[in-house]
């Protein structure tokens, strides 16, 4: 009897390997169900109106568009506009930080500033 290619691997490879291919590849990058729908009510509409008209609706500077969840993961030109757990590292942020962005109107105020902080950094509710 020759042996199936759809049998799942034998062993400890089989049951590991999954997991080890979730931690590496999935996790550092792929935004919890928490964080995607705090983007939608909170970051999104905050993004629509004060980054958008450059980065998204009429035009995509840079490459950028943050329009999307998946556009800030992506980035632009200069990479991903942010780093999962990292906002000090965070291109998004940092170009806020040094009023750099948006480069019309006033800066982002310590709240706004804050709310994109706290997103990127992942924050967890503490019980």
């Amino acid at each position: 009897m020759s042996p199936s290619v759809n049998r799942p691997l034998p062993g400890i490879i089989g049951t590991v390997g999954p997991l080890l291919m979730m931690l590496f590849f999935g996790c550092a990058v792929t935004p919890s169900h928490r964080e995607a729908k705090r983007f939608e009510t909170e970051i999104a509409p905050l993004l629509h109106q004060r980054c958008l008209k450059c980065h998204g609706i009429e035009e995509r500077e840079a490459g950028l568009d943050l329009r999307t969840l998946r556009g800030l993961l992506r980035g632009g030109q200069s990479g991903p506009a942010i780093i999962w757990g990292k906002p000090e590292k965070s291109l998004l942020l940092k170009m806020v930080l040094k009023e750099e962005m948006p480069p019309k109107g006033p800066p982002l105020n310590a709240n706004e500033i804050g709310l994109l902080r706290r997103w990127i950094q992942r924050e967890i509710p503490r019980h």
